[in-house]
């Protein structure tokens, strides 16, 4: 097993003997250094290609295209609220929601 770290890719764990990867990162902190530039759908190309490339540096593996398996993804959005952030924060805070606690089970890829 590997665990690294790197400035691009903030987890990187992978099982040798079972060839298999796991990565967390932020795409948009991936590709442009930070979270708040929106990704377009034309940057998805560029992303894999880098991705791959880090990974070939960092591991000296090739995976490809039709192998790779998304198991999360979080989605964000950038609203722009002009000069009235503080009045927005406000009233999200004063929002309640319901929390759901996420068990998974037989996750023997770790």
């Amino acid at each position: 097993m590997v665990k690294l770290t790197d400035n691009r890719i903030p987890f990187i764990k992978y099982n040798v003997g079972y060839h298999y990867l796991r990565l967390q990162l932020s795409i948009p902190k991936f590709l442009f250094g930070n979270n708040i530039t929106l990704i377009k759908a034309t940057d998805i190309d560029a992303f894999f290609t880098e991705l791959q490339q880090e990974i070939s540096h960092l591991l000296g593996i090739k995976i490809e295209d039709s192998q790779w398996k998304v198991q999360r993804l979080d989605l964000s959005w950038n609203f722009n609220v002009g000069n009235k952030v503080q009045d927005y924060i406000k009233q999200i805070s004063n929002q309640r929601a319901s929390r759901m606690n996420t068990i998974t089970l037989f996750d023997n890829a770790d």
